[in-house]
C-alpha cells in the first residue's frame, strides 16, 4: 500500500519538528508499506528549512513544496498556508505520479488540507484519512483568543466540518475528541485513536550534548541538590513562568531549562534574581536523551486551558518516560499519562503550591523509589507509544478505507 501524507509542517532530525511523519513512515516501511511525505519548505516549527524539491531522509521520500516565508502566527502564516495549498494543486499530477497513493492522509494541523486531499484523491481514486493533531479552529479560538466569527476561523470551521463528513476514516492523536467530532459531522464508526510516540531506533542514535551544557550539568551535579530538568519549547503555552515561581520556593533544588522559543527572553528576565534557575540553548533531538539522563527529576508544566479536556499527547512527555525518570507534571486534563503510568506526580495546573509539594515528596523518597517510578513510565511508553506498534494501527486504519 502507498500512503501519501500531507503534513505542511513535517520535519526531520536535522530540520526540527514535526517528527511523527518520519517515525511513522520508517515504521510503516518495516511492515512492507510505503509512506510519502508532502510538506512545505517553510515552517515556524523547524530550526532549519529544507530546499524545495525531492529529498530522501533515512529512507523516507519527502517532497518539499515552495511556500511563502513567514514568521509568527499572524497574516504571514495564513498566506503561507494558502501558498502551500495552491502550489500543491498546481503540481497535482506530479505529486500523484511521484507517490501513486492508495490512501491520502490530511495531517497538517489546520483542516484546510482536507480539500487538497480530496482533490488529489478524486484524480487518482484514492481514499482519504483525516489525521487530527489539535482541534482547529477550537485551539486558536480558546488559546488565542480569536473570535469564532473571525473570517479565517469561519473558514476553518467549514473545512473541519467538511473533513469529518467526507473522510473515509479519522485518526485522532488526542483520546477524548470523539464527542466533539461527532457534533461536527463524524460517523463514530470512523473514529480511531493513535497517539504520538517514541522511536526506539532513533533514541539509540545519540549525539553528545554541547560542551556548555555538559560543563554546567557537571558543575551542578557536584552540589547536594537534586537536578530538575525541562526540555522543550519556551512559549506561552508551556507555562514556564509557573515553573520559575515554583523554583523560587525551592532553593534546595537546581532547575535547568533547555530549549528556545518566543518567551525565553522574558523568562530569563523574570528569573534574573533566582540563583537556582539555569537556561541552556536548544539542543539536537538526538541529544535530548543525554540531557534527560543527567537529571534526577523531569518536569512539564501545562497552561490552564479548557482544550486539555480532550487529552494530551506531548512528544516531550514520552521522551521523559523513555528516559525512565520520575516526573512532576502540572496539568488539568481528563487524560493524564503520568498518572496512568504511575510515573510520578500530577497536580492541577492552577496551583503552584501543589507543585512545590510534589517536588518535596519526590525528594523525600529514596533514589530506588524514584527509579521505580521512572521504570513504570518506561514500561508504559514502550507498551503504548512505540511507533512500531502505532504504525500497525495506522495501516489497519488505512486498510479500513
Amino acid at each position: 500500500m502507498n500512503v501519501l501524507l500531507i503534513n505542511h509542517y513535517a520535519g526531520a532530525l536535522h530540520l526540527g519538528m514535526e517528527y511523527r511523519p518520519l517515525y511513522m513512515a520508517k515504521s510503516i516501511a518495516e511492515l512492507d508499506h510505503k509512506m510519502y511525505v508532502l510538506g512545505a519548505d517553510q515552517s515556524h516549527l523547524r530550526h532549519t528549512q529544507p530546499k524545495h524539491g525531492n529529498e530522501s531522509i533515512q529512507g523516507v521520500d519527502y517532497l518539499w513544496l515552495k511556500s511563502r516565508p513567514y514568521s509568527g502566527n499572524g497574516l504571514g502564516r495564513v498566506l503561507n498556508i494558502f501558498s502551500f495549498l495552491l502550489e500543491a494543486c498546481t503540481r497535482a499530477e506530479a505529486i500523484l505520479n511521484w507517490s501513486k497513493p492508495d490512501v491520502i492522509v490530511a495531517s497538517s494541523t489546520y483542516p484546510l488540507d482536507n480539500y487538497l486531499a480530496h482533490y488529489l484523491a478524486k484524480k487518482c481514486g484514492a481514499k482519504v484519512v483525516y489525521e487530527v493533531h489539535d482541534l482547529w479552529p477550537l485551539s486558536p479560538i480558546e488559546i488565542g483568543p480569536i473570535s469564532k466569527w473571525h473570517p479565517f476561523m469561519l473558514l476553518l470551521q467549514l473545512s473541519e466540518n467538511y473533513a469529518y463528513k467526507h473522510a473515509d476514516q479519522v485518526i485522532s492523536m488526542l483520546p477524548n475528541t470523539l464527542q466533539h467530532m461527532t457534533e461536527h459531522g463524524l460517523d463514530p464508526a470512523k473514529f480511531n485513536y493513535i497517539p504520538n510516540g517514541i522511536s526506539l531506533v532513533d533514541s539509540q542514535d545519540k549525539i553528545s550534548l554541547p560542551k556548555q551544557h555538559i560543563n554546567l550539568l557537571d558543575k551542578l551535579k557536584l552540589s547536594d541538590r537534586l537536578l530538575i530538568g525541562y526540555a522543550g519549547g519556551h512559549a506561552k503555552s508551556n507555562a514556564l513562568h509557573k515553573l520559575i515561581g515554583v523554583a523560587k520556593c525551592l532553593p534546595q533544588f537546581n532547575f535547568v531549562l533547555v530549549g528556545g522559543g518566543s518567551e525565553k527572553a522574558v523568562l530569563q528576565l523574570s528569573a534574573e534574581n533566582i540563583s537556582n534557575v539555569y537556561f541552556l540553548d536548544a539542543i539536537h533531538k538526538s541529544s535530548v536523551a543525554d540531557f534527560l539522563n543527567r537529571c534526577d527529576i523531569l518536569t512539564i508544566v501545562w497552561s490552564d486551558s479548557p482544550l486539555y479536556r480532550f487529552g494530551v499527547s506531548a512528544n516531550k512527555l514520552f521522551d521523559y518516560m523513555l528516559a525512565a525518570k520520575p516526573i512532576v507534571q502540572a496539568l488539568t486534563s481528563a487524560n493524564d499519562p503520568v498518572t496512568l503510568a504511575g510515573a510520578g506526580i500530577t497536580v492541577a495546573s492552577t496551583n503552584n503550591s501543589d507543585m512545590v509539594a510534589a517536588f518535596l515528596k519526590l525528594a523525600a523518597m529514596t533514589e530506588q523509589e524514584r527509579a521505580e517510578l521512572g521504570q513504570k513510565g518506561y514500561k508504559y511508553v514502550l507498551q503504548r507509544h512505540n511507533y512500531s506498534k502505532l504504525a500497525k494501527k495506522f495501516i489497519e486504519v488505512c486498510k479500513k478505507t
